[in-house]
């Protein structure tokens, strides 16, 4: 494919140069704030899919044909409030859409987590909760990245990249967490989700509003 950029917008940095947009990146509140929101909440979704084989198969006993079901019934959440993003953003403002989606996936998962602890209600009481908090992934991903790339301009790549390695880290040390941590009980799973989810919400609400204008 032939490049379709024109020529007077091509541009050819050095490495001390975007190294500098790294940093500057860095730096950003905002960016950082909807960065790591997205991040703690990709960590929450890896540990979900990371513990809840063990947690629905060993710890409650469903069997692989129906653990398939529930986790395609999770998968259809998530599906499903990605699909409203864009109705939703027509309407709302997406600040104002991600503090909700991030305070109520915060208070699923510490729901989660106390049915988790004392076994209340059962696999309802883990299956329950746990939806809802997978689900808010679908709206969290998309509006995330608009939030944090719209006001880059040229350095939208750049912020791209940050935005794809840093919630994949945290993923993968989510389901790492996850794993060293199982004892055979719902609750590793859950405390790793409760603290992703109540973190990212909790980034949201400190760093993640845009400065009042001056007078």
């Amino acid at each position: 494919m032939p490049e379709s950029l024109p020529p007077e917008r091509r541009h050819r940095h050095s490495v001390g140069t975007i190294l500098g947009i790294y940093a500057s990146l860095l730096r950003n509140r905002l960016f950082m704030a909807d960065t790591l929101s997205a991040s703690l909440m990709t960590g929450a979704m890896f540990s979900y899919i990371s513990g809840s084989p063990f947690v629905f198969m060993d710890v409650f006993k469903v069997t692989p044909q129906h653990y398939g079901l529930f986790f395609g019934g999770n998968a259809f959440g998530l599906i499903a409030t990605s699909q409203l993003t864009s109705r939703l953003m027509a309407r709302f403002k997406a600040r104002d859409i991600l503090r909700v989606v991030l305070m109520t996936a915060a208070t699923a998962a510490i729901l989660l987590l106390a049915a988790a602890v004392t076994g209340f209600g059962g696999f309802a009481g883990i299956l329950v909760p746990l939806f809802i908090a997978v689900s808010c992934q679908g709206l969290v991903s998309p509006l995330t990245a608009a939030l944090a790339l719209a006001p880059q301009g040229r350095n939208a790549g750049t912020a791209s990249a940050l935005l794809g390695m840093i919630p994949f880290l945290a993923g993968a040390g989510g389901g790492a967490l996850v794993g060293s941590l199982y004892d055979g009980t719902a609750i590793p799973m859950a405390l790793v989700i409760a603290v992703c989810c109540a973190g990212s919400c909790s980034i949201h609400l400190l760093f993640g509003r845009k400065p009042m204008p001056q007078a």
